[in-house]
């Protein structure tokens, strides 16, 4: 009776060796290798976008039967008028136009973009008012002043950018406040 004990034992080892053997032999012939790699992320700070002023065409007057256009351009060059279009008041007096103007905050030393549309659509209160265009949209950083819509954020984080454009007042338009939305968003890039 003994002897049936040990034989029935050395045929459970031998059938895990059997099974065991197979897959390690499939191992080396297969010329599997390992590598390890990695995952990895930098957080930097997020961009922040403040306005500090609208892009303001200022008050304009335009000769009866006439049109005419206002050009604000950012980097501050004097607003032209262009047409008909003049300047009602003195300058200074609260009626000057002006480029609009942000102040963008995120990681030091990234540069970021500024997207804007070409042309808005600005809309009087009145119900007879027309639909006058504003045009020629354009962007200048502080830091970058000649690369368009990019700029530079400085060693502590900072930069401004500014906004203008041109109003188009085609003849016959009525006497209104005139407004437009201008989406600004800013990413780094």
């Amino acid at each position: 009776m003994h002897s049936a004990k040990r034989n029935f034992r050395l045929c459970c080892v031998a059938v895990a060796v059997a099974q065991v053997a197979p897959a390690a032999t499939f191992a080396a012939e297969s010329g599997a290798q390992t590598a390890h790699g990695q995952a990895a992320a930098q957080v930097i700070a997020p961009l922040t976008v403040i306005a500090i002023r609208d892009l303001d065409f200022g008050t304009v007057s335009v000769a009866a039967g006439m049109g005419g256009s206002v050009e604000v351009l950012a980097g501050g060059a004097a607003p032209r008028y262009l047409g008909a279009a003049g300047l009602p008041c003195v300058a200074g007096g609260g009626c000057t136009p002006h480029p609009a103007k942000f102040i963008v905050s995120g990681e030091p030393g990234r540069r970021y973009h500024v997207d804007i549309p070409a042309v808005a659509d600005a809309k009087g209160s009145a119900a007879n008012a027309a639909h006058l265009l504003v045009g020629d949209l354009h962007v200048r950083s502080a830091s970058l002043a000649g690369a368009g819509a990019a700029g530079m954020l400085d060693g502590s984080g900072s930069d401004d950018f500014e906004i203008g454009g041109t109003l188009q007042i085609p003849a016959g338009t009525v006497a209104d406040h005139y407004t437009a939305k201008i989406p600004v968003i800013v990413t780094y890039g």
